[in-house]
């Protein structure tokens, strides 16, 4: 009888013990391990910017509060919208002005005088100016919106990452939760200090919530 009350109290306890361990170091004892069989493909698949350590040893020094927040996808996806319409709206007016740019030239060809030539010059040099000041609004609107399309695409991967590559953000309200784990890598050159940035996305969709894996967002050195 006490053998069995030994056995149940031990299960017990390393039941306690693992549920109250820190997930952040199983996770970065996975990646130092990939580090050291130079896995990039498990390395890539835990974080959105894997670095790779020559390192002798490692520690966790310190694990921050869990912060939640709000997902960048929807402020993303808006601010891309958003410059998109402009762009649609000023390509209208661009038109608009080379069409009259082009009436106004085909007026200048057909000027008779001096009085009548300058007028319709005038004219033209006006015309072209506005053009020229609309396409080069155009050209800015166009860079803008690649960085927004970019911002919104680097977004949908690091939240796919977490929440799996097929998930459906359409309609979904996605929040995140994001954690700093301080950690102390023994390089060859010395102790090199990261912090290191957690980060994972919940999504609810149609009544139901998708809990994502954690993932490493980023390696920030805090070494001077």
């Amino acid at each position: 009888m006490k053998k069995y009350l030994l056995t149940a109290v031990l299960i017990l306890s390393m039941a306690f013990i693992v549920s109250c361990g820190k997930p952040e170091a199983g996770f970065l004892k996975k990646y130092f391990n990939a580090v050291q069989m130079k896995d990039n493909d498990t390395m890539a698949s835990m974080a959105v910017e894997p670095v790779s350590f020559i390192f002798s040893k490692w520690s966790i020094t310190s694990i921050g509060e869990l912060q939640p927040g709000e997902a960048e996808y929807a402020a993303a996806k808006k601010a891309f919208q958003e410059i998109s319409d402009k762009l649609d709206a000023l390509k209208t007016d661009v038109l608009d002005a080379n069409d009259a740019l082009e009436e106004a030239k085909a007026n200048l060809s057909k000027a008779r005088g001096y009085r009548a030539k300058k007028e319709a010059q005038a004219k033209v040099d006006e015309l072209q100016k506005k053009k020229d000041e609309l396409f080069n609004k155009f050209k800015e609107l166009q860079k803008k919106k690649q960085e927004a399309k970019d911002n919104l695409d680097h977004i949908i991967m690091i939240i796919k990452k977490s929440l799996g590559e097929h998930v459906e953000l359409e309609g979904a309200n996605i929040k995140k939760e994001s954690k700093d784990v301080e950690i102390a890598v023994e390089t060859p050159s010395g102790t090199k200090n990261y912090k290191v940035i957690f980060v994972r996305y919940i999504m609810d969709i149609n009544g139901r919530t998708q809990n994502g894996r954690w993932i490493i967002l980023k390696f920030v050195p805090l070494n001077k």
